[in-house]
């Protein structure tokens, strides 16, 4: 049985309407070229996308207007180069051969641009552009598309569970090394390492996962929320903490 899943993937202005993002900031509006307005807003259009898991990227190629760079090409040095004593190059996501940044790494660049830049104009447009990126990374049916998604690979669980049993032939509990059989075989799951919510875009691999009891899982996924802890790091660290068996961890 397949554990694949295809991912959608959608430009934004297939999911929305131009008016949802619309700056409605009119005092600033009133002393900027409405064209150019225009420009920014076609900009985030055009160049976002939105994946199945409800995150959203931004094409490194539309940056320029955005970042209000013009054809400096300053907003590519920002990302692939970043900023000395300011920040690092950006992580780049790839999607069908053209680069993407997160929302977190576009508003790190609209603040660095709004905090440095001489030109009172330009930080009006910039206002305009955190406006609309408030509105895009705010959009509610995003959210929805999100916990859609965590609902999909919770029904994919049971067969995660059986391909990495079968791939690797896991007779014990990978956290206790206690033994599975076919009488117990129903009171242990599928884990996973790197959250879903954290790293969508390994949910669906068998190696981002362990095979332990329901009632561990349930136990160490309690502590390690409440302390904000998501990744395969996090839990290995964990598990050395807490006396746990390492063998599944990559090397």
């Amino acid at each position: 049985m397949s554990n694949s899943l295809v991912l959608q993937n959608y430009t934004l202005e297939s999911l929305i309407q131009r008016d949802d993002i619309r700056s409605t900031r009119q005092a600033i509006l009133n002393q900027l070229n409405s064209g150019n307005i225009t420009g920014i807003l076609n900009a985030f259009l055009s160049n976002t996308l939105v994946t199945e898991f409800g995150f959203v990227y931004f094409k490194v190629k539309g940056l320029n207007n955005i970042l209000r760079t013009s054809a400096s090409g300053l907003e590519r040095a920002y990302v692939y180069q970043g900023v000395p004593g300011q920040f690092s190059p950006s992580e780049i996501i790839s999607f069908n051969g053209d680069d993407y940044i997160s929302r977190y790494e576009l508003i790190k660049l609209i603040e660095y641009r709004l905090d440095n830049v001489p030109s009172a104009k330009t930080k009006l447009y910039l206002e305009i552009v955190k406006d609309i990126y408030n509105r895009v990374v705010t959009y509610p049916d995003f959210a929805n598309l999100k916990n859609a998604f965590i609902e999909k690979v919770q029904e994919k669980r049971s067969s995660l569970k059986a391909a990495r049993m079968a791939e690797y032939n896991i007779t014990n509990c990978e956290f206790t090394n206690a033994i599975i059989n076919r009488d117990n075989i129903m009171e242990y799951e599928f884990a996973h390492l790197d959250a879903v919510a954290h790293n969508p875009f390994i949910a669906l691999n068998i190696d981002n996962g362990v095979i332990i009891h329901k009632d561990i899982h349930k136990d160490i996924h309690k502590d390690m929320t409440k302390k904000g802890l998501n990744t395969a790091q996090d839990i290995y660290n964990y598990c050395i903490e807490h006396g746990y068996f390492v063998y599944w961890a990559k090397v």
